[in-house]
């Protein structure tokens, strides 16, 4: 398309139409992105086992721990090279969107897909990141929104698609103590959310009642205590 409709493309409520052309994102250029991973010292061995999965897609994996501060060091990690796996940690003290941002900075890469503990991805939609980062790149875009299953013991919830905007250039802050979101300079035209693929979400009942209280405790307000009965409701399409 022409330069005036690729400014019509990022002003979706504009009066002119704009044309694209459609192509399949697999055959697209491709972006470098780090893998960056929260979790606590307890599931460490489990998030390392599992970064196997990663492997066919990226080089550069980091897993930031909710600990005493230590700068980030190697290990070894399957289908992975020497170095390409490190593991840092820092106190969460109750801000998970400035525990993002130090996992931002930790990414060799100029993008970043964040994963917690108790997420996943399938290997399809992992393949499709790097071309996914390319075309956000060549539209000056900042942030890329996938959807997200929560999975109750593992019946999906009714939050859905619950999307999470975790695939981000590594300037990109986040903000909020609870419910972190990425402050973007230039506001939401400059995120898209992804059309294909999710984040499979793995929680507990017992998580899911606990969750939002500890949440308002950390931002009173800002907890989304209603959030608990749609999570423990199945989902409805």
């Amino acid at each position: 398309q022409d330069a005036a409709g690729r400014a019509e493309l990022r002003r979706p409520h504009a009066v002119r139409a704009a044309q694209a052309d459609l192509y399949a994102l697999d055959a697209g250029e491709r972006a470098p992105v780090s893998v960056g991973l929260l979790c606590r010292p307890s599931d460490l061995d489990h998030v390392l086992a599992a970064v196997a999965a990663h492997a066919a897609w990226t080089d550069d994996v980091v897993v930031l721990l909710d600990a005493a501060a230590a700068s980030p060091s190697a290990v070894s990690a399957e289908g992975f090279p020497h170095d390409a796996v490190r593991v840092a940690a820092r106190p969460l003290d109750g801000d998970f969107a400035a525990q993002r941002n130090a996992l931002q900075d930790l990414a060799h890469h100029p993008w970043m897909l964040q994963l917690d503990a108790d997420e996943t991805l399938d290997l399809a939609v992992g393949r499709r990141l790097p071309a996914l980062a390319a075309l956000a790149e060549a539209g000056d875009v900042l942030s890329v929104g996938l959807a997200r299953r929560n999975r109750v013991d593992g019946l999906l919830s009714d939050v859905f698609p619950d999307v999470q905007y975790r695939l981000n250039r590594k300037a990109v802050r986040y903000e909020g103590r609870v419910h972190e979101r990425p402050a973007l300079d230039g506001g939401w035209p400059r995120s898209l959310v992804a059309l294909h693929g999710a984040i499979e979400h793995h929680l507990g009942r017992a998580h899911v009642l606990a969750r939002s209280r500890r949440y308002e405790s950390l931002a009173p307000g800002r907890g989304r205590p209603e959030e608990e009965a749609a999570l423990l409701r199945p989902f409805r399409a």
